[in-house]
């Protein structure tokens, strides 16, 4: 993570008794794409560059809910390329290049490109995510530290 804390732990902040199983969950998936928009946004800063669109591979792209929630805390198109096995693709292609299947990473990437899914951002729900990341997400790290530091002494 940018932070580079390995003291850092995760808390749970704002919880009432009612909150159900289902929005610890949804908070969970929430605070994993809010960690995804902060690493995104520092590659760029660092980069120079802006980055227009995702895409998105691994198990995790099988939660429909989590791929939106990456779209909408992003504010960017999440493309989930149509590869079950991105791995094991990966590593197909660049045998394919070492065995000179294909001359470039470039000349592989047709194979792949273009089948798939986009999830768009929903603008409202963008913006209610932006205004949660910059007024919550983002002090909060900075409000918990000392306090995380404190307990990892005990």
């Amino acid at each position: 993570s940018p932070e580079a804390d390995p003291i850092s732990r995760a808390a749970l902040i704002g919880a009432h008794l009612g909150h159900t199983r289902g929005d610890f969950f949804r908070g969970l998936l929430e605070s994993l794409s809010f960690w995804l928009r902060e690493n995104l946004e520092t590659m760029q800063e660092i980069a120079g560059v802006s980055i227009e669109k995702v895409v998105l591979i691994g198990g995790t792209t099988r939660l429909e809910l989590l791929c939106q929630l990456k779209a909408d805390i992003l504010n960017r198109p999440v493309f989930l390329p149509d590869i079950y096995e991105a791995s094991a693709t990966g590593a197909a292609l660049l045998a394919g290049i070492g065995c000179g299947l294909f001359h470039t990473p470039e000349d592989a990437l047709p194979s792949i490109r273009g089948r798939g899914r986009v999830f768009e951002p929903d603008s409202t729900r963008s913006a209610w995510y932006d205004h949660l990341y910059h007024r919550v997400y983002t002090p909060l790290y900075r409000s918990l530290r000392e306090i995380h530091h404190s307990l990892s002494q005990l």
